[in-house]
């Protein structure tokens, strides 16, 4: 919830810095729902990945926008809730899959201004 509010301060104050025009409020929604599909994959996907349940995969990912490295962060919490480390295998996927979230919301930001 916490990020979805950032976006939409993000999107609605863009125009203030010299940035990218306003979004509408469809473009603001779309960009919303498609952030959220490319959130809820990520978790799929790790789930696959660690075999641990979707609520603590959940509380491994970190707030968006904190200044740190995703996948570290996702690493360090899955090995701490698990209380087992993680393969090399297990933290190449892990990384691949918070990239494809990132190109996909990037994907999702370019599309809402097209719309």
């Amino acid at each position: 919830m916490k990020f979805a509010a950032v976006l939409l301060s993000l999107a609605l104050c863009g125009q203030a810095y010299g940035a990218e025009p306003v979004l509408t409020p469809s473009q603001v929604a779309y960009l919303r729902a498609e952030t959220q599909k490319a959130q809820d994959r990520l978790v799929d996907r790790l789930v696959q990945i660690t075999g641990l349940p979707r609520a603590r995969v959940r509380e491994a990912i970190p707030a968006e926008g904190r200044i740190t490295d995703p996948v570290a962060r996702i690493v360090a919490a899955v090995e701490q809730k698990s209380g087992q480390p993680l393969s090399d295998e297990q933290k190449q996927a892990i990384a691949q899959a918070e990239q494809e979230r990132r190109a996909a919301i990037e994907g999702a930001q370019r599309e809402a201004r097209k719309k």
